[in-house]
């Protein structure tokens, strides 16, 4: 009974002496926690200390990969990955919006190859062109509206 009493102490000391810890919600609506700052994700951090309760104060809310307080002791190999590490995620959102821009294109043009007429021809996969029936066009305008508003700002 006494080294059971010793275990619960000693698995207890980490939460009696106090830690930092981050809580955050992910993309799919689940709570985490941890005891690092995780990067590009808006957190809380939560301070447990001795006889106190937990002291919750904003983390930096980080839109980038990740930015760094000063003092936080990065080596200079660790600033220089860290810049092309934000190069890299600058140019990665550039091709992202312009991928974004030509699927909006498309399904623009799309939509209005499909509602400038009131028969739409389509080439199937033997290369045959034929009518589509009403239902199809309607269904096919449809989606093409969401796509519209999917991959289109304004």
């Amino acid at each position: 009974m006494r080294g059971i009493n010793y275990l619960v102490v000693v698995l207890c000391l980490p939460l009696l002496m106090g830690a930092e810890v981050y809580r955050w919600v992910d993309e799919d609506g689940v709570v985490n926690y941890s005891q690092t700052r995780p990067r590009g994700v808006e957190s809380e951090r939560l301070i447990t200390e001795v006889g106190r309760s937990s002291n919750q104060q904003p983390a930096e809310n980080s839109t980038s990969i990740g930015r760094f307080q000063d003092g936080d002791g990065l080596s200079a190999e660790q600033e220089r990955l860290l810049r092309n590490l934000e190069a890299e995620e600058q140019i990665r959102q550039r091709e992202l919006a312009r991928v974004a821009e030509g699927a909006c294109t498309r399904a623009r043009d799309m939509l209005n190859q499909l509602t400038a007429r009131g028969r739409a021809r389509i080439r199937d996969a033997e290369g045959d062109v034929r009518v589509l029936p009403e239902e199809e066009r309607q269904e096919r305008i449809r989606v093409a509206q969401l796509e519209v508003v999917e991959n289109c700002a304004s």
